[in-house]
């Protein structure tokens, strides 16, 4: 890594852009960063601009002035949004008129959405992100990237996605931080829904159990007829309600199995946005969740998680289905990451294929001895207020 070329003391930054294109759980890996940015840079203007599946969550980031959401891209041109109309012109007039002193891109790996491109069009004087070099996927896929950022970091070390957005700040030279915890932000709005959502849904008396089981790769995702049987079973020995989430395109499949659970089971999949998520697994005891958006929402409100994950124990840390790089960050005892023990045949550096594989190995006989005690735990912190 070098040394900015040109000497941005962050104390006196009045105007900083983070730029951010990708989903819900990078961007709460990505809040450390915001959080360290703010404390080191107090009287800046911070804008986000993130994709519009993250906005939602973005829009209510305590360290985070202006959030602007890109919807679609063609060619050169950009679908943007914002809150308020004041919030989109003001954005714009400061993106076209060079106003920004820094522009930041803390995406470690491949560049899918052109964040690059985007903060080079800002103009401004510094832009950091990190070099195509720092993987062999960016490095084919971003070839020639480089040129859009003033300073890179190059940086090839297996760390945790929250804590590697950090050494951006290496770009300012040497720096040291306190590792701070992420967060999912939400309005007391979006809390009064959720109270009112479990009001109506559930006996108050009991604990509820969050269940994220979807996700976009069918390699990643528990089938239902492994996953039924260990819920069901949780269920049965701990006294708890069901609540299953999800996307509204998963309103279906969630209903059914919410029916296949029992009547201690509800479906809000497609009846809450990412915000109203947050509140009500902050109200939630546990979450069981894939390796997806809302087992880090759930660690960003402070709810225990566990992570049913298809990446071997043995495969490389490394990799982008590695827990090590992507569970979700929290205290310790408050998140449970599951993992088969090995890849299954065909499969060399993690799971390969495109339907559930080698996540198959994650049966009830398999996980119960870890699962129940998390949980169990879980229960025992929930009712003490802790």
């Amino acid at each position: 890594m070098r040394p900015a070329r040109f000497r941005l003391r962050l104390d006196r930054a009045g105007n900083i852009l983070v730029v951010k294109l990708d989903f819900a759980g990078d961007w709460i890996m990505t809040t450390p960063l915001l959080d360290e940015l703010r404390r080191r840079a107090p009287r800046a203007r911070i804008t986000a601009v993130v994709i519009d599946r993250a906005f939602d969550l973005a829009d209510a980031d305590p360290a985070v002035d202006r959030v602007i959401s890109i919807s679609w891209a063609r060619g050169r041109r950009l679908g943007v949004g914002a809150s308020n109309p004041a919030r989109l012109g003001s954005f714009v007039a400061d993106y076209t008129g060079g106003a920004f002193d820094l522009a930041l891109v803390p995406r470690w790996d491949t560049d899918f959405n052109g964040a690059a491109q985007l903060a080079f069009g800002s103009r401004a004087p510094l832009v950091v992100g990190f070099s195509e070099r720092s993987t062999a996927a960016k490095a084919l896929s971003n070839r020639g990237d480089d040129r859009f950022y003033t300073d890179l970091v190059h940086d090839t070390e297996v760390l945790h996605e929250a804590e590697r957005q950090l050494t951006l700040l290496t770009a300012f030279g040497p720096t040291a931080w306190r590792e701070a915890p992420v967060r999912a932000a939400f309005t007391p709005d979006d809390s009064g829904h959720a109270r009112d959502l479990i009001k109506r849904g559930f006996d108050e008396t009991r604990p509820i159990l969050a269940v994220a089981p979807f996700v976009d790769q069918g390699r990643r995702t528990l089938p239902a007829n492994l996953l039924v049987p260990i819920i069901r079973r949780l269920v049965r020995k701990l006294d708890m309600d069901v609540a299953v989430v999800g996307a509204p395109d998963h309103a279906g499949r969630a209903a059914a199995l919410a029916r296949s659970l029992g009547r201690r089971a509800v479906s809000f999949a497609g009846r809450l946005t990412l915000r109203q998520m947050a509140a009500f697994t902050a109200r939630a005891a546990a979450m069981i969740a894939m390796d997806s958006g809302p087992a880090h929402i759930a660690a960003g409100v402070g709810t225990p998680v566990v992570v049913f994950s298809c990446h071997p124990a043995d495969g490389p840390v490394g990799h982008p289905q590695s827990p090590v790089r992507f569970a979700p960050r929290a205290a310790p005892g408050m998140v449970l990451v599951l993992q088969p023990e090995r890849a299954l045949p065909t499969c060399r550096n993690g799971c390969e294929r495109d339907e559930a594989h080698c996540i198959r190995q994650l049966d009830e006989a398999r996980v119960w001895s870890r699962l129940r005690p998390f949980l169990a735990a879980a229960l025992d912190r929930a009712r003490s207020g802790n």
